[in-house]
């Protein structure tokens, strides 16, 4: 790997790994992900990462292979403390938060180490930080519980990974914060806001310490993603784009609207992108606005397309703000469409045979979540029914089955970690209650009943799934009774709401949607429709 190859042309001392060693908990990974680590010349030391511990059985697995989940060392006369941000409660759940039992060991560790002017702390979540996936409650936890005793104790540097940027925020009491997640793969291409390949090299001489940022390109102040610069992310975030046509009408507006929550003035400015086989067509081919402080502006768009069930892709905008910060900042906006989905069931008097097969509806169009593009991997989905159960056949192409992550047993959480699909049906089409299916590649089957909400309620169907692999493909057949779904007897016209979702784990990982959400998959009003023929 060129990172790899990088790091050993530096020759340093020391290597960290900020966690997530594997893909998803798969602990069939281990012996690749040492394989990788044998490659770099210098010792490592490893971070635990949520992909590396989701649960009691995979912490144990860590600890017996990397040694303890939170420790202290001191090499090459800096002292490193490396924190456990995976720790769960006695329901398996994260409380992403440095418990007491830590926060009392720390104390003691730092204080306890004499003569060493650099102390270094590593820990896998960034827990100060409310910019990604941690709440206010948990960075005020660290801020009020973990920070003073930090400070306090003379520490210089904390460094997490977790969310694939870079980032550097002002030091707090004399401590730097870093966020360095992006080794391999990033979470989007802004490179104004950290989006950027990179590794951090720490240098420590009589002179003090220092950090620079390695990139295939060349090498980076720290200060290249500085966070309290970052004055954007709130602004390209809080953009929201509408569809607005009118009835069975193929054209209409696309309106955007931005608003400017700066003390400065702005310029905006958007642009269509070509999408492949997108069939809208858009105009004009720019749009510019410039807005002042606190105002909200919109920009407006005409969109055609000659069929309403061509809807997906949808159409993508890419909005550029300047004035904000020192270089102009891009986002790619996805237009939500209300492109309805359905599909006819046709109706066997047996169970189905590969000749009723023939005669199925196939759901065989998935894209992502934003509806951009098709998936890289295809999906169908065959249906009939008849008078007792609905009959699903499923295909999901798989170019590497070897590496199909698939648990013998329903352990949660991993098995939301599994390559899935998952079914979602709402029979009476109000999404005030609908069923949700997941089934991995050993027809291992999760079922619950959604009551409006994500958290769902025990359910278990009268359900038979078997499943196989062949022809660069894993498949599942499913039967499931209609009085499972509160349907004692069906009749043809009957509409049901419908969605279908692959979640593929090995690179390119992806979400695919039958129907898409432009969001998570609990959207019941997204949902599709079937209709018993």
């Amino acid at each position: 790997m060129p990172q790899i190859d990088a790091i050993n042309q530096l020759k340093p001392d020391l290597v960290v790994h900020l966690g997530d060693q594997l893909l998803a908990g798969d602990l069939d990974g281990w012996d690749d992900a040492d394989s990788l680590l044998r490659k770099l010349h210098p010792p490592v030391v490893t971070v635990a990462g949520n992909h590396d511990i989701l649960d009691s059985r995979s912490r144990s697995v860590y600890v017996e292979r990397c040694g303890p989940t939170f420790r202290s060392f001191t090499q090459h006369g800096v002292h490193f403390v490396i924190l456990d941000s995976e720790v769960r409660d006695e329901h398996n759940r994260l409380l992403l938060r440095i418990d007491d039992k830590q926060l009392d060991w720390l104390d003691r560790s730092l204080a306890s180490i004499d003569g060493v002017d650099v102390k270094i702390v590593l820990l896998h979540r960034p827990l100060w930080s409310d910019s990604g996936p941690v709440a206010v409650a948990e960075r005020e936890a660290w801020m009020s519980q973990v920070h003073p005793l930090l400070a306090r104790r003379g520490v210089c540097a904390v460094f997490a990974g977790h969310v694939h940027r870079y980032m550097k925020f002002a030091p707090v009491d004399g401590v730097h914060y870093y966020i360095t997640g992006a080794s391999t793969t990033t979470i989007g291409d802004e490179e104004a806001l950290g989006d950027i390949i990179h590794f951090c090299m720490v240098t420590v001489s009589d002179k003090g310490w220092h950090v620079d940022i390695i990139r295939p390109n060349g090498i980076d102040s720290d200060t290249v993603v500085y966070y309290e610069h970052l004055e954007t992310p709130g602004i390209l975030h809080s953009i929201k784009a509408k569809l607005n046509l009118a009835g069975d009408e193929n054209s209409g507006s696309i309106e955007l609207a931005v608003t400017n929550s700066l003390n400065k003035p702005i310029e905006v400015s958007a642009a269509p992108l070509s999408v492949p086989n997108s069939q809208w067509c858009i105009s004009p081919q720019l749009q510019c606005t410039s807005l002042a402080a606190g105002e909200t502006g919109r920009l407006i768009f005409n969109g055609t397309i000659d069929d309403l069930q061509d809807q997906y892709p949808a159409p993508q905008i890419a909005v550029t703000l300047a004035g904000a910060e020192s270089a102009p900042v891009t986002r790619r906006v996805s237009v939500p469409v209300e492109a309805f989905r359905s599909a006819l069931c046709p109706k066997t008097d047996r169970p189905p045979d590969e000749l009723i097969w023939q005669t199925s509806a196939t759901l065989a169009a998935f894209y992502n979540v934003t509806a951009q593009y098709h998936a890289n991997c295809p999906t169908e989905v065959q249906l009939v029914y008849d008078n007792e159960n609905l009959y699903l056949r499923i295909r999901c192409h798989e170019p590497h089955l070897s590496g199909l992550t698939a648990a013998a047993d329903r352990d949660m959480p991993r098995f939301w970690f599994d390559d899935l699909m998952e079914i979602f049906i709402d029979p009476r089409i109000d999404g005030r209650g609908y069923y949700h299916l997941a089934f991995n590649a050993h027809a291992v089957m999760y079922s619950a009943h959604m009551n409006g909400r994500d958290d769902g309620s025990q359910w278990c169907p009268e359900c038979t799934v078997q499943s196989g692999r062949h022809d660069q493909a894993w498949t599942l057949e499913i039967a499931l009774a209609w009085a499972s779904l509160g349907q004692p007897s069906v009749r043809s016209g009957t509409q049901l709401g419908l969605q279908a979702v692959r979640n593929r784990v090995q690179q390119p990982a992806e979400c695919s949607q039958w129907s898409s959400t432009f969001g998570g998959n609990h959207v019941p009003e997204k949902f599709g429709t079937l209709i018993l023929e």
